[in-house]
């Protein structure tokens, strides 16, 4: 018995892989928009930057610790800047990209 036999003999199938590998099936699985979704994202993750900082700004008159006070503003000063980066990222993506660029390209 060769090798390849016994690989043929212990293989297992998955007919719900087969399915979906299929040609036809395969033409009907279409992204939808990927940069679009990605846009949407990030304006949803800027909401929670903007929500969690005012949170944390609603804090400071209940707080006596300076030490407390201190980790705070670290925190709200590392949203601002991640609200800052997903701004700029959010401006610079552009969901409409011609059929036939390449999408790499088209995110450089």
């Amino acid at each position: 018995m060769s090798a390849e036999f016994n690989w043929k003999q212990w293989e297992p199938g998955d007919k719900a892989l087969e399915e979906l590998l299929q040609p036809a099936r395969l033409h009907r699985l279409h992204s939808k928009n990927p940069l679009a979704n990605l846009k949407k994202q990030l304006l949803y993750s800027m909401f929670w930057a903007v929500a969690i900082t005012i949170g944390y700004c609603l804090l400071f008159p209940y707080i006596q610790s300076a030490w407390v006070v201190a980790g705070l503003v670290i925190m709200i000063l590392f949203n601002l800047f991640l609200l800052y980066t997903t701004l700029r990222l959010y401006q610079r993506v552009q969901p409409d990209i011609s059929p036939k660029a390449n999408l790499l390209e088209e995110l450089r």
